[in-house]
Parts: C-alpha cells; sequence; structure tokens
C-alpha cells in the first residue's frame, strides 16, 4: 500500500511497547527526515550550552537530531519511539515499581525526571554515572527535544526545572539475586 501525504504531513506510526503489567505505552515514531532549521537550532544549542559550562560541569553531545524518539523513548523505549505524553511515564513509572532515590544515592541505571514550574514531567534521562564520580551530580544520558542526544551533568542543560530521581525495584516473589 503507498500512503501519499500532503505537504505539512508527517508519517506517524508506533510500535508495540508496554509497562511490565502488559498495559500498552502510547508512542509514535516519526519518520520525517531531519531538516536544515533542525541541524541549525541543534548546532546554537550545542555552542550554547558549551559556552555556559563551570569547572565542575560536563557535557559532551552523543547524537545529533532526529524526530524518531524523544527523552522519554530515550529512557523508556530504547530510543525505538516516542512518549510524547508526560502522563504516560507516571503510568510507567508506577506500572514497572520505579521508586524515588534521593540524588546522593543514584546509581547507573536510574531514571531522572525534570519537572517544569507547573509541577509537569518536561524531561526524562538515565543516569550513568552517580554524583561520586567527580562532578558533585549526577552524569545522565538525555535528548533534548528533537534536537541533540547528550551526555551532561544533572545540572546542564536546557531543562533546569526540579529533579528528582528514580529506581526500578523487582520486588517479585521468585526474584533471588544470584551471590557471585
Amino acid at each position: 500500500m503507498t500512503i501519499i501525504l500532503l505537504p505539512g504531513e508527517s508519517d506517524y506510526r508506533s510500535i508495540s511497547i508496554a509497562t511490565r503489567d502488559n498495559k500498552a505505552i502510547d508512542n509514535q515514531q516519526d519518520r520525517d527526515p531531519v531538516t536544515e532549521p533542525y541541524r541549525v537550532e541543534a548546532y546554537r544549542q550545542r555552542v550554547k550550552f558549551e559556552g555556559m559550562l563551570t569547572a565542575n560541569q560536563c557535557l559532551c553531545f552523543r547524537a545529533g537530531p532526529t524526530p524518531m524518539y524523544n527523552c522519554h523513548g530515550l529512557t523508556f523505549a530504547s530510543r525505538r519511539t516516542k512518549v510524547p505524553d508526560p502522563q504516560e511515564v507516571v503510568r510507567i513509572l508506577k506500572a514497572d515499581g520505579y521508586i524515588k532515590v534521593a540524588e546522593l544515592d543514584t546509581l547507573p541505571g536510574d531514571v531522572v525526571l525534570y519537572k517544569s514550574d507547573n509541577g509537569e514531567i518536561e524531561h526524562s534521562g538515565i543516569v550513568i554515572g552517580d554524583s561520586k564520580a567527580g562532578y558533585g551530580v549526577p552524569i545522565i544520558v538525555s535528548k533534548w527535544g528533537q534536537l541533540n542526544e547528550a551526555i551532561h551533568s544533572a545540572d546542564v542543560g536546557p531543562y533546569t526545572g526540579e529533579r528528582s530521581f528514580y529506581r526500578i525495584i523487582d520486588e517479585s516473589p521468585t526474584y533471588r539475586p544470584e551471590h557471585v
């Protein structure tokens, strides 16, 4: 079947992803090509934030712009799709058994959420280095909108709202960690 797109329309689709209790997670893949304005804005973003770094902050851009996934898609769907609704993130945290952890207790693999001034989740990322790694704050990998994917100190980037950290815990009775 051939799909004809009118000017301004996008080729969106979703993939099958679900919470641990097998409830579907709303998502959408955007297959639009990256246009020059996105590349220019991604470059501006890089220059802006690299120029704002202090001695105890880190920032490394891992990948350029792509509309295929957003920050929540990186965090909860392995960079395969966008999870556009922040309420889906709340649902994932509850359904998958995440618990809140203190920033000083973070470990690689934990999740960070940034909230806007009105309390809504506006950004997420994955902790890849804890606060003891020398920067005083956790090191995060996250996707900045449709633009750059970055490795950065938790206090660097376009998202400056309240941040909180979560860890997924498997409390099922059959879970028995192996001790080596």
